[in-house]
């Protein structure tokens, strides 16, 4: 048998200041890593797109 819906509301969130800075700076510096490695694989996709496109491109050329 299915229990009925539990529906909870957050009212608040007691974290000290220095622990929410420690936590953000966590983030923060964990973003760096994330965003250069996002970055390569965008790089990677752009690049293996502009190769096939070149491809198709001379492939249709005549000499």
């Amino acid at each position: 048998m299915a229990e009925p819906e539990t529906h909870v509301t957050v009212v608040d969130v007691q974290i000290p200041f220095w622990r929410l800075i420690v936590l953000l700076l966590k983030v923060a510096l964990a973003a760096i890593p994330a965003s250069i490695l996002f970055a390569i694989i965008i790089w990677l996709i752009i690049g293996s797109i502009r190769i096939i496109g070149f491809g198709m491109m001379m492939s249709n050329m005549r000499l």
